[in-house]
């Protein structure tokens, strides 16, 4: 079986909208001794090309155009400091570019599935991410939630990890719920975008990611990316984050 982690931008930014290579270094370490402990290989899922990009090019990127030139500058970027965290661990690393309708046409879905096995087998770690130059649906609506859950649905994961910088999906009383019932509870109703709770691209999307994915067959937890071996303490179910069942 396989583990899916998804890594927000959020995630991988400073508070002054630099990329955080601390943290990058601390979830590719975080990735690797999960993965030898359980010896399940693991399917990465980026966002920060656009954050990477704008630095480079040290100019605002506000309209569409601007964003999708950020990402073609920044996905070189970003998967150099990428490859250099996971190298340090003897692994090499692979980029994988798509769109969804890569998922969609049947001949595309399938050359995407065979490309991640043969990569998988060859003990690559593949990283993924929207080609934002010829696609524009995660710069408009999410955050690469809704390809990491068609990739864990692609490849008939074990588990999907969304991650963000909160803590997990919160109930009416400000904490946490630990376990959530996608059979019975509604996103809408755990979703409060007037009171900015969180936003369109944020919670809800990755509740719809979830959702989809748990429908499939997939665990899903979503948790915070920047909490100390984050992933290690999701897979060995030490009660962290909010878990979609």
């Amino acid at each position: 079986m396989t583990i899916v982690v998804k890594v927000g931008s959020r995630v991988l930014t400073t508070p002054d909208g630099q990329l955080n290579l601390n943290q990058m270094r601390q979830l590719v370490a975080d990735m690797m001794a999960c993965q030898q402990r359980v010896s399940e290989p693991i399917i990465l899922v980026t966002s920060g090309a656009i954050v990477c990009g704008s630095v480079a090019l040290k100019c605002p990127v506000d309209t569409l155009p601007d964003k999708q030139a950020a990402a073609a500058v920044g996905q070189g970027l970003l998967m150099t400091e990428y490859r250099q965290f996971f190298r340090d661990f003897g692994v090499q690393v692979a980029q994988v570019l798509v769109t969804h309708d890569s998922f969609e046409e049947p001949e595309k879905r399938r050359n995407v599935k065979n490309t991640l096995d043969a990569l998988l087998a060859k003990q690559v770690v593949p990283i993924i991410n929207e080609n934002d130059t010829v696609s524009t649906a995660e710069i408009n609506l999410g955050d690469n939630d809704q390809l990491a859950s068609l990739t864990a649905r692609l490849v008939g994961a074990r588990q999907l990890v969304l991650l963000s910088d909160v803590d997990g999906v919160y109930g009416p009383n400000g904490d946490v719920v630990a376990q959530l019932d996608s059979r019975s509870v509604s996103i809408d109703s755990l979703v409060d975008d007037a009171n900015r709770r969180v936003s369109n691209g944020g919670m809800r999307s990755k509740l719809f990611a979830a959702y989809d994915a748990v429908s499939a067959g997939v665990s899903v937890t979503i948790a915070n990316g920047t909490t100390p071996n984050i992933v290690a303490h999701v897979i060995e179910n030490r009660g962290v984050g909010t878990q979609v069942i």
